[in-house]
């Protein structure tokens, strides 16, 4: 008995001894669009056994699944726990003595307005059984003149007592309110200021022996992120581009980042690493009804008055109004034979009651699937005879959130060091510089803009792993504007728009003379021709890229006919119209085109 009562002392005593308390130094940082890694070490003093470490120095939220800790091979980590408020009389914390005078005076006026309270509770409870007691009852009915006189002179005079004394208590609680107020703001970060970390770490360790030993710590946090921007300059048509890229970086970690090896990267931090796992392929008939239908959410509506209208071949009625009546969900050709009209509905994978179909909200639906006749027997056998609703519901954010992930993460190490000081602010960070040879043409579609835009064509842009982002616009260091860089695009070569150029001038006209409109029988005909005057005010000869239209038609009663396309390069398929005009100083040329419409007299064309 006495070995088992020590064994038990001992093993309390190792884990109730004092624990060991460490602050982790932030080494680096991968900062992602929406989140970051973290990467810490710390070097820490543990005898032989089991104890209790805690790390501070923590940002403030983490992702406990990221948590990752590597220590030497004699030290065992048992259990972590990560917390924002560790108590403990060992919390070095608390023996700062900047704080010891903030915590004492705390905890003062947190007594101080306990005890007010308590008083101001009692007075009101007095006033209160004061005044219940101010009714005589029938028994003191032949009370005398004067002992009323007394009895109210009495009650008047405590009750002004008791008033003014709960009026004093009050005034003492809003004092003592306000200067509670004022101890426990200097425990709380100012606006703008640098964020004190609260985020530890409680490990459970286990050592071999005693003695010093590194740790490294990793995880990551959604308390950070960035957006890559860029300043694209351009100093004559002769010269490449120059391209800086640069970041807006912020974080609220807690932790100020001072002179850390920073990263920045386009991946993902919470993408799942997960191998597929095969499954059975098993092959069926084709069911013409059997498609996975997109459902068009409607506001205030439950299922089956989202689904009515959307679902091919199944009919869906409205309910009678009567009590307890139901809307009604037939496939056609369904079998009424029975009488039950109802069909089979599987939600998930599982069969379910028609209750359960019409009780499930329309926001949790992802795709639904019908089959009916022999598919839907072949495969729920005699169930199936009215027809199969299959419903996939949503199992997780990503279902309602639509990602597009590029194939491959691009990631900038930052070499300068940089102070990101973990107030929210945005941190201009620059990546790097490039000049990047470019096409310089301009451009001009003066049915949709009268201007004229100067535009910088890269060739072979992926070499440059740009990510898309807003980009200052420069031209002969003059500001002209901002654009959207998108590398993204599908196209051969990027296309810049570096701003307007107003010593080109361009005017689109309808020539009145060359247009007109016929009535031939039945038809109606109108002519239409366009001028396109353009001028050329610079110093220097410039080329233009000048594009119009014609329209086009998919009704066979509406004819169009290009009858003039003015020497222009045509795009038949989309009635695009292009020309390439070469233009010296101070000349000014002219293009013409013409095109007839031929339709119905009845009717009237829109957009026309």
């Amino acid at each position: 008995m006495k070995t088992l009562l020590l064994l038990i002392f001992c093993s309390y005593s190792l884990w109730a001894q004092r624990p060991v308390f460490a602050q982790a130094e932030l080494q680096s940082a991968t900062v992602y669009f929406a989140g970051a890694e973290l990467h810490h070490k710390t070097t820490v003093t543990l005898p032989e056994g089991t104890i209790e470490l805690v790390i501070s120095n923590i940002a403030n939220e983490l992702d406990e699944s990221s948590l990752r800790i590597s220590a030497p091979k004699s030290v065992t980590v048992l259990a972590t726990q990560f917390t924002q408020h560790y108590a403990t009389e060992f919390d070095p914390e608390y023996e700062r003595p900047e704080l010891a005078k903030v915590h004492d005076s705390i905890r003062f006026f947190q007594s101080k307005l306990q005890s007010i309270i308590i008083q101001k509770g009692a007075v009101e409870k007095t006033i209160a059984l004061l005044n219940a007691n101010t009714k005589l009852s029938g028994d003191n009915m032949g009370i005398v003149t004067q002992q009323l006189a007394n009895y109210s002179l009495y009650y008047q005079s405590k009750l002004y007592e008791l008033s003014w004394d709960a009026y004093i208590l009050g005034e003492k609680q809003i004092k003592y309110q306000k200067q509670l107020d004022f101890w426990n703001q200097q425990l709380t970060p100012k606006p703008n200021s640098s964020v004190k970390s609260k985020g530890q770490l409680v490990l459970y360790l286990n050592t071999t022996q005693a003695g010093t030993y590194p740790i490294q710590i990793s995880y990551t946090t959604n308390l950070a992120g960035w957006e890559p921007t860029y300043d694209l300059k351009a100093t004559s048509l002769t010269q490449p581009l120059a391209l800086t890229m640069k970041s807006q970086l912020w974080q609220t970690t807690g932790i100020d980042w001072n002179k850390i090896k920073l990263t920045l990267s386009n991946g993902n931090p919470a993408t799942q690493h997960e191998a597929p796992l095969q499954q059975a392929w098993t092959l069926v008939y084709r069911n013409p009804y059997g498609k996975k239908e997109k459902i068009t959410m409607q506001p205030n509506a439950n299922l089956t008055q989202t689904l009515q209208g959307q679902l091919a071949g199944v009919n869906i009625t409205g309910a009678t109004g009567n009590p307890g009546a139901k809307s009604a969900v037939i496939i056609r050709g369904a079998s009424t034979i029975s009488g039950n009209t109802d069909p089979l509905y599987i939600i998930d994978g599982k069969p379910t009651s028609a209750e359960d179909f019409r009780s499930l909200p329309p926001q949790a639906v992802k795709s639904v699937e019908m089959l009916k006749d022999a598919s839907a027997v072949a495969i729920y056998g005699n169930r199936g005879t009215n027809g199969v609703i299959i419903i996939t519901t949503k199992q997780n954010v990503s279902d309602y959130t639509e990602v597009v992930e590029r194939e491959l993460n691009v990631s900038f190490d930052i070499d300068l060091p940089y102070a990101i000081l973990s107030n929210g602010k945005k941190h201009g960070i620059e990546i790097k510089n490039l000049e990047i040879p470019a096409n310089y043409q301009f451009y001009s579609v003066p049915k949709m803009n009268k201007d004229v835009f100067l535009m910088a064509e890269i060739t072979d842009f992926g070499k440059y792993n740009l990510l898309p982002g807003t980009t200052q616009l420069y031209f002969d260091d003059t500001v002209v504007g901002t654009t959207q860089l998108n590398p993204n695009e599908t196209q051969d070569s990027l296309r810049v728009c570096l701003g307007r150029d107003k010593k080109i001038n361009v005017l689109r006209e309808k020539v009145k003379a060359k247009s007109a409109t016929k009535f031939l029988s039945s038809q109606k005909e109108q002519q239409f021709t366009y001028e396109i005057t353009l001028r050329n005010n610079k110093k220097e000869a410039v080329t233009v890229d000048l594009r119009d239209q014609y329209p086009l038609s998919n009704d066979s009663s509406i004819l169009i006919e290009l009858t003039n396309d003015g020497k222009a390069s045509v795009n038949t398929d989309k009635g695009f119209l292009r020309w390439n005009i070469a233009l010296q100083p101070n000349e000014t040329k002219k293009v013409r085109f013409s095109y007839t419409v031929r339709y119905d007299k009845n009717k009237s064309i829109g957009k026309l």
